[in-house]
Order: C-alpha cells, then sequence, then structure tokens
C-alpha cells in the first residue's frame, strides 16, 4: 500500500521555514529586502504563485534554495546561518 502525502502550499512551507530561523514576518521581509506585506500575503494565501525573483529573495534571507524553500523540509535541512539585514 502507498501512502500519498500531500505537499505543502509554498504559504506553508515559507511559514514553516520563517518560524523554523525563528524570524517574524518583519524581520525575514526586512532581511530579504520585501515588503512586509509580501510576507503576510503569501503566507495568508493571498499570493499563491509569488515571483521566482521574490522566492529567490526570501530563500536567501533564510539561508535555504528556492528548492528547500518551496519543497524541503526544516527537519531535514542542514541548519544554516540566515542572512542578516545590514551586513
Amino acid at each position: 500500500m502507498i501512502i500519498i502525502m500531500p505537499l505543502k502550499t509554498i504559504a506553508q512551507q515559507v511559514q514553516t521555514w520563517r518560524e523554523h530561523r525563528e524570524l517574524s514576518q518583519r524581520a525575514l521581509a526586512k532581511a530579504a529586502g520585501v515588503a512586509p506585506v509580501l510576507v503576510q500575503k503569501i503566507e495568508a494565501g493571498a499570493i499563491v504563485d509569488p515571483r521566482l525573483s521574490s522566492l529567490r529573495k526570501l530563500a536567501g534571507a533564510l539561508g535555504v534554495t528556492v528548492g528547500e524553500l518551496v519543497d524541503g523540509s526544516p527537519a531535514k535541512a542542514k541548519k544554516r546561518p540566515t542572512k542578516r539585514a545590514g551586513r
């Protein structure tokens, strides 16, 4: 018997990674160089297909690849330092 687990949405993945890195939505937005409302809308599911450029910025701020951001799980990933704003 094969059990198929549903994939997490981008909204769930962004929130999971953000919480794993212990960042607020505002802190993630600042580190990524995007508007806080973008992070809020992505996590709320109001933006279901964010631009690749936005995903790259968020992934960079979270210290993961875009692939890890949309498909990966923090439990499987190595703990990497996050990019700090202003550095």
